[in-house]
C-alpha cells in the first residue's frame, strides 16, 4: 500500500516513483563511466584545439629569438657555433630553419611546426596506447600530453625540448604493444629519434636504455634477436 515509501501495492508491485527510481540508477550505474570519458574526450578535444589555434597567435620569447637568429645564419650558409652560437646542440636549430624558409622569419610559422610534430607524435601515441588498452583511453591520452605540455607556457613551448619529447614518443612508443610485431625498422627508427635528442643535449643519448632495457627484459626474443635489434637502435643514433 505504501507507495512512496516503495512497499508493494495491492497488486504486488512495486510503487510507481519507487520504480522510477530504481530504473535511473540503474541507468546511471551503466553510463556514468562512458559518459564521464566522453565528456572528458570532448573537454580534451575542445581544449586542444582552441590551444593549438590560439597558440598560432603567440609572440616570440626569449629562447625562441636566440634559436630563430641562429637558424638564419644556418639558412645563410652559417657555420654552427661559429658564426652563431647558443648552447643547444646543432639539430635544436633545424625546424626553425625549416619553419623560416618555408613561412618566412614568423613565429606562427614555427608554431606550425610545433603543432605538425605534436600531430604526428599523438597519432603514434593514440596507436600504441589503443593496443595496450582501448580507443578512448587512447585518444584522451594523446590530446591530454599535448595539453600538459602546453600548460607549461608560451615560454616554453615550440622549443627543442618539447620537440625532444615529441620524437621519443615516436621513437620508443611503437616498441610497447607486442613483442612479436618487433622489428629492425621500429628499432633503427628509434635510434634516429634518439640521436636527434641528444642532439638537442648530450644527455638525452641516455633515453637509449629504455629500449635496451626493454631487450634485456623480452621473454619472447632469442638472444640473438636481441643483438640485432640493439644493433640496429645503435646505427640509427
Amino acid at each position: 500500500m505504501a507507495i512512496w515509501g516503495g512497499a508493494p501495492n495491492a497488486h504486488g508491485h512495486l510503487g510507481q516513483p519507487m520504480q522510477l527510481d530504481m530504473m535511473a540508477t540503474r541507468f546511471a550505474d551503466k553510463l556514468a563511466p562512458g559518459m564521464l570519458l566522453a565528456l572528458g574526450l570532448v573537454g580534451a578535444g575542445f581544449g586542444t584545439l582552441a590551444f593549438a589555434v590560439a597558440s598560432l597567435f603567440l609572440p616570440y620569447a626569449w629562447d625562441h629569438g636566440i634559436i630563430g637568429s641562429v637558424a638564419t645564419s644556418y639558412i645563410d650558409g652559417g657555420v654552427p657555433f661559429v658564426d652563431s652560437w647558443d648552447m643547444k646542440g646543432p639539430v635544436s636549430y633545424l625546424p626553425f630553419a625549416l619553419a623560416e624558409l618555408l613561412f618566412g622569419p614568423t613565429m606562427w610559422g614555427v608554431r606550425l611546426m610545433d603543432l605538425a610534430f605534436w600531430a604526428l607524435a599523438g597519432i603514434v601515441m593514440f596507436v600504441a596506447m589503443r593496443a595496450i588498452t582501448g580507443w578512448k583511453i587512447a585518444a584522451f591520452t594523446a590530446l591530454s600530453t599535448y595539453l600538459w605540455v602546453s600548460s607549461a607556457g608560451w615560454l616554453f613551448t615550440a622549443q627543442p625540448e618539447s620537440w625532444v619529447t615529441t620524437s621519443l614518443i615516436i621513437g620508443i612508443l611503437p616498441l610497447l604493444p607486442s613483442e612479436a610485431r618487433l622489428n629492425v625498422a621500429k628499432f633503427l627508427l628509434c635510434g634516429i629519434m634518439v640521436g636527434c635528442a641528444g642532439l638537442v643535449k648530450p644527455f638525452y643519448f641516455a633515453m637509449g636504455a629504455a629500449p635496451l632495457v626493454f631487450l634485456a627484459l623480452s621473454t619472447e626474443l632469442s638472444w640473438r634477436r636481441r643483438f640485432e635489434l640493439a644493433v640496429a637502435l645503435a646505427l640509427g643514433a
